[in-house]
């Protein structure tokens, strides 16, 4: 029983539907914090989309150069990856303009995160991707989850909002970025040098310290926005505390559940407690 629940949640996360719904949770709470009514559709396009690109980014090369030796379980995900794509497409027919310009830009800078970029520099090779240039990774992963879960649910009503938007768009930008930390801190031993992590560069301890300054400051942000509910900066607060201990606690001895699960909860159980 054990081992079939544990298959279960290891499908769960390698299949993306876990990461999925925690970006559909960051857009739900960007609805709630800019009290703007919730588009089922867009949440529909945000879920699949994001199953379907995590899965490309992380299987396009399992795909491409070794497609006999998939496994079963792989199969599947591919096969759940292409459905995703597919209902993704369906709902897209119903998206206005903007929303689908900012879309196609997102889809761009996810198939060059995964596939060779083509970027035409001198000191870059044509046979890398936009993960492989050094430093950047981490920035590029954090630029689409914004994007994504702030700019994409308020852009057609974008003219009409104050600069709350921004601010939030900002504080999203570098709340994703410390979600990114003990991924990284985890990965320290595994990682191409040439990456240029933020652990590698500066290690584990500054690395965490970075963590706490960044979560402090955009707390303090938010109390800056033109509207400030009690509760919601509450729940905020917690989820700052949360963010801050799973940062404390990482390790590059974790297991995948504690960042591929636990860090990556933190938006759905944020979600919950705006939602309760």
């Amino acid at each position: 029983m054990v081992k079939l629940l544990k298959s279960i949640l290891d499908f769960y996360i390698n299949s993306s539907i876990h990461v999925a719904l925690s970006v559909v949770s960051l857009v739900v709470i960007t609805y709630m914090d800019m009290a703007i009514p919730i588009d089922n559709t867009l949440l529909c396009v945000v879920f699949f989309a994001t199953i379907s690109g995590y899965n490309f980014v992380k299987y396009f090369g399992l795909t491409q150069f070794h497609y006999r030796a998939f496994t079963n379980r792989l199969r599947w995900i591919q096969i759940i990856s292409i459905l995703s794509f597919i209902i993704m497409s369906i709902c897209l027919l119903y998206m206005q303009l903007m929303e689908l310009v900012l879309l196609f830009f997102l889809a761009v800078l996810t198939f060059l995160y995964a596939s060779p970029s083509f970027l035409f520099f001198r000191h870059y090779s044509i046979s890398k991707n936009l993960r492989q240039v050094r430093g950047i990774k981490i920035y590029i992963t954090a630029l689409v989850w914004s994007l994504s879960t702030v700019l994409l649910p308020v852009i057609e009503l974008i003219s009409s909002l104050d600069y709350s938007v921004y601010l939030l768009l900002f504080q999203r930008f570098i709340f994703v970025l410390v979600l990114i930390l003990p991924f990284e801190i985890r990965d320290l031993n595994y990682d191409s040098l040439k990456l240029g992590t933020i652990p590698q560069r500066y290690g584990i301890g500054t690395t965490k310290w970075v963590g706490y300054f960044s979560l402090l400051f955009i707390f303090i942000l938010e109390l800056f926005k033109t509207t400030v509910i009690s509760f919601q900066l509450e729940v905020f607060l917690l989820v700052i505390l949360t963010t801050a201990l799973f940062v404390k606690k990482s390790s590059v001895d974790r297991n995948q559940y504690y960042t591929s699960f636990w860090v990556e909860a933190i938006p759905i159980f944020w979600g919950m407690l705006y939602l309760t």
